[in-house]
């Protein structure tokens, strides 16, 4: 979905690398917080992952930014911070911690595939940007990938929906 203009812009570059690093580790993560939602209260186990990501962010940003100035306190950003904190960030996380309580960590990423959908689609909807002929082939091999992992090729599924409709 993020080629450059044609096929010939099917180029892998750090970001691409980084991405596919960043799948790997957010698949690690759902199967665990599926594992441990269950066991743990998912509010608490949020909660976890904040203060582990605070400090981690923290202890990072010590090294590589420059401290921060005061004007990060005006009301105007403060407010912002505050939105997409409680709002955007820890709100969703809690939402999605609760949800792979009840839902398997396979049905769960599958649902999740569907996020850069979702957001071109909110994006056009919204925003009025137009979809290039590579992000519609993106959506589309996205939709594909969601059927083929859904569809048992032995037929069983095929059967069970024969069944049903009689």
């Amino acid at each position: 979905m993020s080629l450059g203009s044609g096929l010939g812009g099917l180029t892998i570059g750090t970001g691409d690398l980084l991405t596919l690093l960043c799948a790997v580790i957010f698949s690690f993560n759902l199967v665990c917080l599926g594992k441990w939602s269950r066991v743990i209260d998912p509010v608490a186990l949020t909660f976890a992952q904040f203060v582990t990501a605070g400090v981690c962010f923290i202890v990072g940003a010590s090294f590589s930014e420059p401290a921060p100035n005061a004007s990060w306190l005006a009301p105007g950003v403060l407010a912002c911070l505050v939105y997409l904190f409680l709002g955007a960030t820890m709100l969703a996380q809690i939402m999605q911690n609760v949800g792979l309580k009840v839902t398997p960590p396979s049905q769960a990423s599958i649902i999740m595939c569907l996020e850069t959908v979702f957001s071109m689609v909110f994006s056009v909807l919204f925003y009025g940007e137009t979809v290039s002929g590579a992000a519609a082939t993106g959506f589309a091999l996205i939709f594909l990938a969601i059927l083929v992992s859904q569809i048992r090729l032995n037929g069983h599924l095929l059967e069970r929906v024969g069944r049903k409709a009689r």
